[in-house]
């Protein structure tokens, strides 16, 4: 399974390093757009997983305030309907990968759901996770 990660160009883009560690830790791979080369959707359409870096690590956000190219692909994964998650640092320190509530973003916000993170590899057939 293959993760996509998103990252807002005010954000370092060594968050996509850290990210992509914590990742290959619960089992997946992972790959993202290379800043300065021509953009191109196809690594996030054949992924399984759609991972958003929190802007200002705000655990929510409102997609008004959100740059246009992680607001474009956060919407091309939900009509894809890949599962959505947001990597959040606990405390500035932790790194977590949280689930998006789905609600929340219908009213036009990017919320972490507290608690529910993205499992191990091992515990998810088919995008549902194995308890």
């Amino acid at each position: 399974m293959h993760v996509y990660i998103s990252c807002p160009l005010t954000e370092d883009v060594g968050k996509l390093s850290q990210v992509s560690r914590k990742l290959t830790e619960l089992g997946y791979g992972s790959w993202w757009y290379e800043r300065g080369t021509t953009y191109d959707d196809t690594k996030l359409r054949i992924s399984d997983i759609f991972v958003l870096i929190a802007k200002a690590n705000s655990f929510e956000m409102s997609l008004d305030h959100m740059s246009a190219g992680c607001r474009k692909e956060l919407a091309l994964a939900k009509s894809l309907g890949k599962p959505l998650y947001l990597a959040y640092w606990k405390g500035g320190k932790n790194l977590q990968i949280y689930s998006i509530n789905l609600n929340k973003l219908e009213t036009g916000s990017v919320q972490g759901i507290s608690k529910v993170y993205l499992r191990l590899k091992a515990q998810i057939i088919n995008n549902y996770e194995i308890f």
